[in-house]
């Protein structure tokens, strides 16, 4: 039989344990809440970005496309949408260096690279979109997609 002090130790102990495991539930659950609630303001700030070029507001879409990014960084759909709104406030270095960015967060994705092969090409980076779209083959060896950029790029070439 456990002494009287013995026995308020264990409780106590045992109280302690419940408390830990209680805060480490609420730490577990506010973390999952942030994983997705990230997200979605990274979204919401995207289709405000969106917005705001649809209606010629540029530096509205600026804003909003830096939001989208810092809210989620390794998005690569609001990398190609801060991108756009370089683009569409006529600074393109900084267009250009937020889709290689975006092939840099995500090299396995086949996407980023077509976006930056599509940039170089629309802009006379032939040499640049030749090495994004080769990058974008191995990662796609089969998009009708990917096979159309290449024909362009080609077609480009044979023109210069």
């Amino acid at each position: 039989s456990l002494s009287e002090p013995e026995a308020r130790r264990t409780a106590v102990s045992i109280s302690l344990g419940r408390i830990a495991a209680v805060i480490a539930l609420v730490a577990l659950a506010l973390s999952g809440a942030w994983v997705i609630w990230q997200p979605l303001r990274s979204a919401d700030a995207d289709g405000a970005a969106l917005a705001a070029q649809a209606r010629g507001d540029g530096a509205a879409a600026l804003t909003n496309a830096r939001t989208a990014v810092a809210s989620d960084p390794v998005s690569a759909l609001a990398l190609a949408r801060l991108s756009a709104a370089h683009l569409g406030v006529g600074d393109t270095r900084s267009a250009h260096r937020e889709l290689v960015h975006a092939t840099e967060v995500q090299p396995s994705n086949p996407e980023t690279w077509r976006w930056l092969a599509e940039y170089d090409l629309a802009h006379g980076l032939l040499g640049g979109a030749f090495t994004a779209l080769h990058q974008a083959l191995i990662l796609e060896p089969y998009s009708t997609l990917v096979d159309q950029d290449v024909a362009r790029a080609e077609a480009a070439l044979h023109r210069h």
